[in-house]
């Protein structure tokens, strides 16, 4: 990904089942992204909505030619997932690589 890229969408979906509850959810909040611009902050996956699009773009920065960032996370659940596997569940961080240069 380079800085001048256009916006890269990136794909989140819940790969498990969560219980068939309306309650039920656990909910992403992204609470570290420099380096990047964001279409959201946050984002709930229930039982019904499993996949979340995030939009991104690097922010142009003078003078740094290649750089690693880090996405960090938040997790929250409802208060009916207390108790169970996902309370307290962390997301794991995204590790973003952006370059200003071409490497041949």
């Amino acid at each position: 990904m380079f800085e001048s890229t256009p916006v890269v969408k990136v794909v989140l979906e819940l790969n498990i089942r969560l219980p068939h509850c309306a309650a039920c959810y656990i909910e992403l909040e992204v609470v570290s992204h420099v380096g990047l611009t964001l279409n959201r902050c946050s984002f709930k996956f229930t039982a019904m909505s499993t996949r979340h699009e995030l939009m991104w773009r690097a922010v142009r920065t003078a003078g740094s030619n290649s750089r690693i960032l880090v996405v960090s996370f938040r997790t929250f659940t409802s208060a009916d997932l207390d108790g169970s596997f996902w309370d307290g569940y962390r997301q794991p961080d995204i590790r973003v690589g952006l370059t200003t240069h071409r490497v041949s």
